[in-house]
């Protein structure tokens, strides 16, 4: 019977391991850097709330599509443990989770004997707006924010599609959030449909915007692998 570990346990020499893991944020498919397949990164997070990037490409999508649903907890096995290479490190763990034909994932009311579900998360590392200016130009940062307009897609002087969201963090300024390609059609909707309600937006791994050669602060954008929850069950 494999052994029960925590993320933190778990290295690319450990063998016959299980962990009991909840998805706490799921990336839509995107395309890689060179159009050649797809792929998906999914973040997972232990009873110690120890958290891992996963990714899975091609068929494996389709695979775990109708199982890994966020914050649904599961016990999960046969997994590639890698260190990552530059396009997929994150600072989350020195190593990156594979999912793929092989990985057994158990939905956690499947298991026997019983075992009760993660609890709702509570870790979020959150960028405050009073700091945007000042972080490096590429780094990625998370922000919790009401949105405060409704907005329709645009396009910018050389054609490029964009849809600019205005965000606003307590009595702090407001700020402007770019959505580009695909993230127009996919959150865009979603929240353009909620804006008179002024909703909460969870916007993770976004950068900041500059303004010429100036490197002047002009807002925040979706990077390749921002998600965007709208009303998050953060506390």
């Amino acid at each position: 019977m494999a052994e029960r570990f925590s993320i933190n346990m778990i290295t690319p020499t450990t063998q016959d391991w299980t962990c009991k893991v909840q998805v706490v944020d799921k990336c839509q498919p995107r395309d890689d850097r060179y159009g050649n397949k797809k792929y998906q990164i999914l973040i997972l997070q232990d009873e110690e709330e120890n958290q891992v990037s996963v990714i899975m490409f091609g068929t494996d999508i389709t695979q775990f599509k109708d199982m890994l649903a966020p914050f649904n907890t599961y016990l999960v096995s046969v997994v590639q443990v890698k260190e990552p290479t530059l396009e997929y490190k994150s600072a989350l763990n020195d190593y990156i989770w594979t999912f793929d034909r092989s990985t057994i994932v158990e939905p956690i009311e499947k298991v026997t004997p019983l075992e009760d579900p993660l609890p709702q998360p509570t870790r979020l590392t959150l960028t405050t707006f009073d700091t945007f200016e000042y972080q490096p130009k590429e780094y990625e940062f998370d922000v919790l924010s009401i949105v405060i307009n409704d907005s329709h897609p645009t396009k910018t002087t050389r054609g490029k599609r964009v849809q600019e969201f205005f965000i606003m963090e307590g009595q702090k300024k407001p700020t402007k959030l770019a959505l580009w390609d695909s993230f127009i059609d996919h959150d865009g909707p979603k929240i353009l449909n909620q804006t008179h309600t002024y909703p909460a937006v969870l916007a993770r791994r976004v950068s900041q915007e500059t303004i010429g050669s100036t490197n002047r602060f002009n807002g925040l954008s979706n990077k390749f692998n921002t998600t965007i929850e709208i009303d998050p069950l953060y506390p």
